[in-house]
């Protein structure tokens, strides 16, 4: 058995968020939030996992590349671990496009090698309009 220590430190590019950080972050997006909802926009969310094909097909070369982190599952899929939200709302947004409010907001985390938090905010018949994912 390996008796080396383990680091305390996160993963690189990744950071930890300790009680005095999540109170900044909690209070800014739930300014954020409150501001963005009296506009009629709604929460979403997608989940951390996408087939890694979303991702090379409707992303730039540099975060397929040089950002993703990707696993085959026990099935041998690929999956991506979700770099960023824009390709996972546009698949959201294909598969119910008559259901969806106007607008959408989320506050998600993504995993990439760069460190920040992202809000993506979006009016979802907007982009339905122009999306090639029909």
């Amino acid at each position: 058995m390996n008796q080396s220590k383990l680091s305390t430190q996160p993963y690189k590019g990744t950071r930890d968020f300790y009680p005095e950080d999540m109170r900044v972050q909690k209070w800014m997006f739930d300014r954020m939030r409150a501001v963005v909802q009296t506009y009629g926009y709604q929460e979403y969310d997608g989940p951390m996992l996408e087939p890694f094909e979303l991702y090379a097909a409707k992303t730039g070369e540099e975060i397929v590349n040089q950002q993703l982190y990707w696993l085959m599952d026990r099935g041998d899929r690929k999956l991506a671990i979700r770099p960023e939200m824009t390709p996972t709302l546009a698949r959201m947004v294909a598969g119910r496009i008559q259901e969806l409010p106007l607008g959408g907001m989320c506050s998600s985390p993504c995993a990439t090698t760069r460190k920040y938090l992202s809000w993506l905010l979006v009016l979802s018949r907007l982009l339905a309009d122009k999306t090639s994912y029909r």
